[in-house]
């Protein structure tokens, strides 16, 4: 018996028609491989966007920012948004499409619709990037406390 060096003993056999050492200690080789796959990842900062109180035919301009933070990705992030109807307890509602969305606070708008929709926003690896939101109150708007969801979503 022989203690190798990495502290394992290995049996050594003499081979009784050639007298040539064998031994039962071997080594192996293996190629490993991984792959990391894309990841990317958008965090709102805001909650909740608070419009205040409008009258019928107000245009509400685009400038509640929600920041988008990518900083648990690996690579860029591109941005989508879609919503629902404005909603209120008593049944009142207005179309999703018065809400509008844009790049700047002075971007021209885009209305929102209820299908994911490409902002063209690209939020860097780790960074931020910004989207205005503001609402259009129809003409004869019932008066009413609305509610509406929106959906910001990260593709990679």
């Amino acid at each position: 018996m022989l203690l190798l060096a990495s502290g394992l003993i290995a049996a050594v056999l003499l081979s009784p028609l050639t007298g040539i050492r064998l031994s039962a200690a071997s080594s192996n080789s293996v190629q490993a491989s991984v792959s990391v796959s894309a990841t990317c990842f958008a965090q709102v900062s805001n909650t909740a966007i608070n419009f205040g109180t409008l009258t019928p035919t107000t245009s509400y301009a685009a400038t509640n920012l929600v920041v988008d933070d990518n900083a648990a990705g690996n690579v860029k992030a591109n941005i989508l948004v879609d919503g629902g109807n404005w909603l209120s307890s008593t049944s009142n509602t207005f179309f999703v499409t018065n809400t509008v969305w844009a790049t700047t606070n002075a971007g021209s708008p885009t209305a929102l619709t209820n299908s994911l929709i490409d902002t063209l926003i690209t939020v860097p690896k780790g960074g931020s990037a910004g989207i205005y939101f503001g609402v259009n109150i129809p003409a004869g708007q019932n008066s009413d406390t609305y509610s509406q969801t929106i959906t910001v979503e990260s593709s990679c």
